[in-house]
């Protein structure tokens, strides 16, 4: 299972090179030159369209990078579609840390845990 309660956050604790997001409580609107793939359905989401983005950084990869531009820094923004997002809002708000790669895995052990999975009918 990939669901947890618990969400432990520290970037001084990632290694050297490892990125690591954080989001806004809620839905915003694209605003974008292009359009952007949804980063767990793989999706085009259009410009002007409902988004959960996920501003990230990275963890500077040796002292002289750390130097240069400080010891962590502001890296490509990540975006779940209205789709994608709202199930990660859900199940954020019910107290689960979720992993915005694999939501789908997420929704099904959480259907698993809550019992809302219903088995086929033989």
């Amino acid at each position: 299972m990939s669901l947890s309660c618990e969400c432990y956050f520290d970037p001084s604790e990632y290694e050297p090179g490892q990125s690591y997001y954080y989001y806004s409580n809620g839905f915003s609107k694209l605003i974008s030159q292009k359009r952007k793939r949804c980063v767990n359905c793989n999706a085009l989401i259009d410009i002007g369209s409902d988004v959960v983005m996920f501003n990230r950084e990275r963890v500077a990869y040796n002292e002289i990078e750390e130097r240069i531009k400080g010891e962590c820094y502001p890296i490509a923004s990540h975006y779940l579609c209205f789709n994608c997002g709202g199930i990660f809002l859900s199940l954020q708000a019910i107290g689960y840390c979720t992993d915005i790669y694999n939501l789908d895995d997420d929704l099904e052990d959480y259907k698993e845990i809550s019992g809302f999975k219903q088995e086929p009918a033989e």
